[in-house]
């Protein structure tokens, strides 16, 4: 393998990891603001139900062990819950 291939692997597995920190780092923000919010329970209005299914969600993925299984953990619920998805589309899903 040459020296410029390896020097784009290394870029690409750097970025993957800065991208991995970023969406972990979001998720334990959510996770300290949620628990602020909901420290009585769920919720009954509609929204705010919304942020606490996301809130136990990303409390859940984040109670993994760290490694690859709880990263997959917190991309799968970022994907999967409506605005969050758009809110990290761009560090998740960059255009190629």
């Amino acid at each position: 393998m040459s020296k410029d291939a390896v020097a784009a692997n290394q870029r690409a597995a750097l970025a993957q990891f800065a991208k991995s920190a970023l969406v972990e780092s979001a998720a334990i923000e959510v996770v300290s603001v949620g628990r602020a919010l909901f420290k009585d329970g769920a919720p009954r209005d509609p929204e705010s139900q919304r942020r606490y299914r996301l809130y136990k969600r990303l409390k859940v993925a984040l109670a993994l062990s760290a490694g690859p299984q709880r990263l997959e953990a917190l991309h799968k619920v970022a994907a999967n819950s409506g605005r969050a998805r758009h809110s990290c589309q761009a560090a998740c899903y960059p255009a190629p």
